[in-house]
């Protein structure tokens, strides 16, 4: 039985944004930059055997502080596997860099590391430490036995009103934190932290109803984020990047707010608002700000969440929710005028009384 929010008189008094009127927008800027630097300086690191054999996640091979059990996942430059520490007797995840000539590769990979190890909080996947594995680098995290939002919505596409905010106000609880944190990277300290890549595959819902942010791969503090995108080599996921990212401006925090609003509008749709496969029409279609609005459905979509989402989609800056903070508050007044329940309990009793489940 899917959970329905329970309107009551603190509904009442929970506002519905209003949707800027679209704006005449500057015309696509095509002046890409082969060579994209930061104002963080890495130090080299070796590249590792390419001629190791990389573990297929059936052998119990040692990795880390435990012993091999099963591949979790492949990314474009890692793989990840679920590994059991005898010691500690406890499940763990391990992130093992592949092999590869691109040195840029390493370059994230130690500031994933970095930043990830800097970032301590409950809806944030947890770093325990690094290594290397035959000079290949590693990192090793804590264990979610959850699904990705990604493939939850595979199982159950557009989601109720209640379980929306129970997920979407975890998220914002983890980027406020981020945004504001205070973290010490090569030797210079920080203030906030930019996701830059938030989308359903790097959001976990674990099966005791906590979700977490995990993949900050391409994270950056905001006085060394990437200004520009480099066409012939995108990192991270168009779909869900704002304009001024793949425009090649400047961002902030507020790129994060409205990839937020992008993950938001497909679980309350089950479809993404940037659908084109074509990378110059999806650019198109994001500098237009032109996606079909959510109220054009056939189906009943509520309206707070829907005007939230399209608030934080829009193509202005100045137009979106200014910070994850007031993200945050917004989603808790909502979740919680909508009956007693915490966020955590909504996602567990919602797996629980489900018959169509996402478990392995």
């Amino acid at each position: 039985m899917e959970p329905q929010p329970q309107y009551n008189d603190a509904f009442a008094s929970i506002p519905v944004f209003s949707i800027p009127v679209k704006k005449p927008v500057s015309p696509l800027n095509t002046r890409y930059k082969k060579n994209i630097k930061t104002t963080i300086d890495i130090p080299p690191k070796p590249r590792g055997d390419e001629q190791l054999i990389i573990p297929s996640g059936n052998e119990p091979l040692k990795l880390g502080t435990g012993t091999v059990v099963e591949l979790l996942g492949t990314g474009g430059m890692a793989k990840v596997y679920k590994i059991w520490s005898e010691t500690l007797e406890t499940y763990r995840a391990v992130k093992l860099l592949m092999p590869s000539n691109d040195h840029s590769n390493y370059q994230r990979f130690e500031t994933e590391s970095r930043i990830s190890a800097n970032l301590k909080h409950p809806n944030i996947v947890k770093v325990h430490g690094t290594g290397e594995w035959h000079g290949l680098p590693f990192m090793e995290m804590e264990y979610v036995d959850g699904v990705t939002l990604q493939v939850f919505l595979q199982f159950f596409q557009s989601l109720p009103p209640l379980l929306c905010t129970a997920i979407a106000v975890q998220i914002a609880r983890g980027l406020a934190y981020a945004h504001t944190q205070q973290v010490l990277l090569y030797g210079k300290k920080y203030k906030g932290i930019i996701h830059r890549d938030l989308k359903p595959s790097n959001i976990l819902i674990g099966f005791d109803g906590i979700v977490k942010i995990m993949d900050f791969g391409v994270a950056r503090p905001v006085e060394a984020s990437l200004h520009t995108v480099n066409v012939d080599r995108i990192v991270g996921t168009l779909q869900y990047f704002p304009p001024e990212q793949v425009n090649g401006y400047p961002i902030d925090q507020l790129a994060d707010i409205y990839s937020f609003g992008a993950v938001l509008y497909e679980m309350l749709c089950g479809v993404n608002p940037f659908p084109q496969l074509n990378i110059a029409e999806l650019i198109r279609a994001k500098i237009d700000n032109k996606f079909t609005r959510l109220d054009e459905f056939r189906m009943a979509i509520e309206p707070h969440l829907a005007s939230l989402a399209q608030v934080c989609l829009c193509t202005e800056k100045q137009d979106r929710i200014q910070s994850s903070t007031i993200l945050r508050d917004y989603l808790e007044d909502l979740h919680y005028s909508w009956g007693e329940d915490g966020p955590e309990s909504v996602i567990r009793t919602f797996f629980n009384s489900t018959e169509k489940s996402c478990r392995k």
